[in-house]
């Protein structure tokens, strides 16, 4: 247990250090644009005001842009006021949204958690499973059935691949829905109360089966389509290990012994092998979650991605990207560290840093 918190404990700092050198280059990038640039940053509505105001106004509202967001000053006391500012909760007011970067990123988080957690869960078991019954079936049928769509899964684009499902389960078999939820209409009528965020598990606790029934509807080809795209790398990868630790000494040895394949994979390669898997998915996070904000805007799910296009406009919005932009980071690096903790908890050898984890330390 004490090997594994400071497993934790390095990871956690690998993450902050990670995490605040991004964030210098992110800032970065915009703090080297032309002062006008970044004044066009921070300029409020969704067209850009110098159009519609006369000299003099827009230059008074670009120096108050100018004095308040620190614009002239050095980069290393702009990016102190937004590190300040960022810690201690206050990741700036967006004009697009009309509203404080972190609660609207807050708000939208259960619904891409939820896209997210689902995923994952159909994600594990299915390249696993497939991943060993390819290896136990080398060069047979099986095998060859699971690589031909693994190779052809790998190769049809995240969104060709979600309009393919969508004709398939939405416009022929009518299985799926694209429309249905409405978390704020179902609390404006005091009836529905959001106890975790995800639609599936409030309408259980709310006792309403329907609205369960129809996120799982929503959710379903989301869901498919960011499995079917990451299952395509990963399933190849565990075959390769599982063939490589089937061919392993203590195999051949277990198999003189007379214990059949199936005892040897359950009590032996599984673990070695989903040692590998997750490692490479832990390193496929940032792959995992830009399909997921993909996806979302696809099927019209209300998640975090809906930041980006409610910021559309003739200029950026500052805030909102830099929010979205850390946000994402963040994301990416939890999932990492989630992945990394059940590695190390599978392999105490990882957590006693006699092999290294994701990061390949």
């Amino acid at each position: 247990m004490l090997s594994l918190l400071r497993y934790l404990a390095g990871r956690l700092f690998f993450a902050v250090i990670t995490l605040f050198l991004l964030s210098i280059v992110l800032y970065g990038i915009i703090y080297l644009s032309p002062l006008d640039m970044r004044v066009s940053l921070f300029m409020p509505g969704n067209v850009p005001l110098r159009i519609l105001l006369d000299e003099e106004a827009y230059g008074r509202l670009r120096d108050r842009i100018i004095e308040e967001n620190h614009l002239n000053d050095s980069f290393s006391t702009q990016y102190g006021i937004w590190m300040r500012n960022f810690v201690t909760h206050n990741w700036g007011y967006s004009p697009s949204l009309r509203q404080e970067v972190l609660p609207a990123l807050l708000d939208r988080s259960p619904a891409t958690a939820e896209l997210t957690i689902y995923s994952m869960l159909l994600i594990i078991p299915l390249t696993l499973f497939s991943g060993i019954q390819a290896a136990r079936k080398k060069d047979k049928p099986t095998d060859l059935l699971i690589r031909g769509l693994s190779m052809a899964a790998g190769t049809i684009p995240l969104f060709i691949m979600a309009f393919f499902l969508m004709t398939v389960f939405y416009i022929n078999l009518k299985w799926s829905s694209l429309t249905g939820l409405d978390m704020g209409l179902l609390q404006s009528n005091g009836s529905f109360h959001p106890y975790t965020g995800l639609m599936t598990v409030d309408g259980l606790l709310n006792g309403r089966m329907d609205i369960t029934l129809t996120a799982i509807r929503r959710l379903m080809l989301p869901v498919l389509t960011i499995t079917a795209s990451q299952w395509a790398l990963l399933t190849r990868i565990t075959r390769s290990a599982t063939i490589e630790e089937l061919q392993k000494d203590y195999v051949l040895a277990a198999r003189s012994r007379g214990a059949s394949t199936h005892l040897i994979i359950g009590r032996h390669v599984l673990k070695n092998t989903l040692n590998v898997f997750l490692a490479n998915t832990a390193l496929s996070a940032a792959s995992i979650v830009t399909g997921v904000f993909i996806v979302e805007r696809i099927f019209l799910w209300p998640g975090v991605s809906d930041i980006l296009f409610r910021t559309g406009s003739f200029v950026p919005d500052a805030s909102a990207v830099i929010g979205f932009t850390i946000y994402s980071v963040i994301v990416v690096l939890f999932i990492m560290l989630v992945l990394d903790l059940l590695q190390a908890s599978i392999n105490p050898l990882i957590s006693e840093g006699m092999i290294g984890g994701s990061d390949g330390q």
